[in-house]
């Protein structure tokens, strides 16, 4: 049960890292903001390559139970065995709230995140991440999760 919860937490976690290339919109901001909507898509088509690739090669993820998966192809290994287990049937739904410009090429984005996976309540988090601009694409260098409270 514990992994679950550890690969739910992960799934959740990467929602905010923005990886592709893209036509640059009008602000930092809303490039930001529009690459969550194809993390989203990219999750649930439980593609862990397209999803892997919103963090930088050196990238982190800790974990709500705080576990660390360190570096792009550990996340993309783990969430390649949480898509063919346990989060093979999940949705994912994440809305970006603040994304806050620390310098023209760093910028701190909380999010909220809900999974579905099966018949089970969905699992809500908030997620921050710090992220950069490396050669015109942002990429999720660290992101942390917090559980709400669950009723």
């Amino acid at each position: 049960m514990r992994l679950f919860y550890c690969l739910l937490v992960l799934s959740c976690l990467i929602a905010p890292a923005l990886a592709e290339d893209a036509p640059a919109p009008s602000s930092p901001e809303k490039t930001i903001k529009d690459r969550g909507k194809d993390f989203d898509a990219a999750w649930n088509k439980h593609d862990a390559e397209a999803v892997a690739a919103y963090y930088a090669v050196s990238g982190e993820i800790v974990t709500e139970s705080g576990d660390t998966l360190a570096g792009r192809d550990g996340i993309q290994q783990a969430l390649t065995d949480a898509f063919n287990g346990a989060l093979k049937d999940s949705t994912l739904t994440s809305t970006i709230g603040t994304v806050r410009l620390i310098k023209p090429d760093v910028a701190i984005v909380d999010s909220d995140i809900e999974l579905k996976t099966g018949d089970a309540e969905p699992r809500k988090l908030h997620v921050v991440s710090v992220i950069v601009n490396k050669d015109g694409k942002w990429l999720n260098e660290t992101t942390r999760a917090i559980a709400y409270r669950q009723p």
